[in-house]
């Protein structure tokens, strides 16, 4: 009976610790939780790779070379920190679907800057911080709400804006 209850007891702080790090968790591969959407998109490494977004998150992500990622928005949004929200590199393939939101805060930086192949069947994609007010005034916050150098597919079902919609801005 002693040994039995030593057991259960060593056995549930293990129990605590994995529920308490799912729930920190912000994306998954299959079974498998990240703590960031960045360290998610870096451990993937076979071709058609499925990353599910548990919650929304700051940080600006990069899918290099030979990686072939769809990442499901899965209603949650996706801000960048300081760069480019989305960078896609030459040779990198990228899906977006679910519904959500892809947003980019931050001066002369994009919601995506694609380089290689990107397919987007869902989520809106936006600049919500623009301030651009003309060609001459750029409110020091202004950019393109997508930059392509590659190939780009926008499905059915997909919203790109700039400034939340508000035509009087977004014209640097």
């Amino acid at each position: 009976i002693v040994i039995s209850m030593a057991m259960l007891v060593a056995m549930m702080p293990m129990g605590v610790f994995a529920e308490g790090h799912t729930e920190s968790c912000v994306a998954e591969i299959g079974d498998n939780h990240y703590g960031t959407l960045a360290a998610a998109v870096e451990a993937v490494t076979d071709e058609n790779t499925t990353i599910t977004l548990l919650k929304s998150v700051t940080e600006d992500i990069t899918v290099s070379a030979n990686k072939n990622i769809t990442i499901d928005l899965n209603g949650n949004s996706i801000t960048n920190g300081s760069s480019d929200t989305i960078t896609v590199a030459n040779g990198a393939t990228l899906t977006v679907k679910g519904t959500g939101l892809v947003d980019n805060k931050t001066h002369a930086k994009a919601a995506i800057f694609n380089n290689g192949t990107v397919t987007l069947n869902g989520g809106t994609y936006d600049r919500t911080l623009e301030k651009g007010n003309n060609k001459d005034e750029s409110g020091d916050n202004s950019f393109y709400t997508i930059i392509n150098h590659g190939a780009m597919t926008i499905n059915d079902g997909v919203t790109v804006q700039t400034a939340n919609k508000n035509n009087e801005l977004g014209r640097f």
